[in-house]
């Protein structure tokens, strides 16, 4: 009898770890298959006919600078996740996120010394990234925070989706926005930015967030400006410049090392 339970006892175990193993599997790809998406969103910024603030925040970023110092900039949300947690819930971090912290902070001054030579608005729009990470970080903290208390990614979405549109609707009123697409081309950009980069990305990442670390998921969405940057090249043909690149570089060594550090 005591041998039966034993086995029974493990074949449980077994079990419970493979569908952990499973279920951390499914998240990771839908960490991944996020980041693709919202990859996307610039390229859909750029050919959309409608006014910024009709769109987003981090789309006026994208406006005024480089989709590659754009979404460089605005993946800063990761730093400010852990410094977040550090003047909120004490949570001292280490001396290697402080490195981390200490090397973005140099790729930074790399993309704007990079921004002077883009355009004369370069300087604006990588301000407006670094904003776009502030919000960022406390849209992963509260998602995951969410998320952990049990709501519903469908439900989840649709509170954030309706919360944001509420709160933007009365400023890009009057702000003079074009509100909606003028033809059938500027319609499917916008039905793509809706559909693909929102509800596709922001869906797949709210998903993943249930099952991963948020300083893991952090980490995991850097692949996000690599992919950014990529899509601009090939289909925007935005140049790279070797500044920009050592920039970049820097900014995603130091997000990691900043992130390893934090936990």
């Amino acid at each position: 009898m005591d041998e039966a339970r034993s086995r029974h006892g493990k074949q449980r175990k077994f079990t419970i770890r493979a569908l952990s193993s499973s279920l951390r599997a499914s998240a990771l790809f839908a960490l991944f298959a996020g980041a693709t998406c919202i990859a996307l969103s610039p390229i859909w910024v750029r050919g959309s006919d409608v006014g910024p603030t009709s769109r987003a925040f981090w789309h006026w970023s994208i406006q005024f600078t480089s989709v590659a110092n754009s979404t460089l900039l605005a993946n800063l949300a990761s730093i400010f996740v852990t410094l977040a947690a550090w003047l909120l819930w004490r949570q001292r971090p280490s001396g290697q996120f402080l490195v981390g912290l200490a090397l973005a902070l140099a790729g930074v001054g790399l993309l704007v010394r990079a921004s002077l030579g883009f355009s004369e608005t370069a300087l604006r729009g990588d301000g407006f990234g670094v904003i776009t990470a502030m919000f960022y970080a406390c849209y992963l903290l509260t998602v995951k925070r969410l998320r952990d208390l049990g709501a519903a990614t469908l439900r989840l979405m649709a509170v954030t989706t309706t919360i944001t549109a509420a709160v933007l609707l009365p400023v890009a009123l009057t702000s003079g926005d074009t509100m909606l697409p003028a033809g059938a081309q500027g319609w499917l950009v916008l039905l793509g930015l809706a559909w693909i980069t929102h509800a596709g990305g922001q869906g797949l990442i709210a998903y993943a967030l249930a099952h991963l670390p948020a300083a893991f998921s952090s980490v995991g969405l850097l692949l996000q400006p690599v992919l950014a940057a990529l899509f601009a090249w090939a289909l925007l043909a935005e140049p790279l410049g070797t500044l920009q690149i050592a920039g970049g570089a820097v900014v995603l060594a130091g997000i990691y090392l900043a992130r390893r550090g934090s936990g």
